[in-house]
């Protein structure tokens, strides 16, 4: 499978593309660790892993 992606080549769009791909991934995880069975402790918990992985 061969995919063409075109990004833009000024580097405003391109802030402003990773910015919005940041926002999508942010809400994906977001949504995932809300629809988990866990209590509020454990997505807590979640979280601030995830934090810490970041930083």
């Amino acid at each position: 499978m061969k995919i063409t992606v075109h990004l833009p080549s000024d580097k405003n769009k391109k802030d402003e593309l990773e910015k919005r791909v940041a926002e999508v991934h942010g809400d994906t995880v977001t949504a995932y660790i809300k629809k988990q069975p866990w209590t509020k402790e454990q997505k807590l918990l979640m979280i601030e892993s995830i934090a810490d992985k970041c930083s």
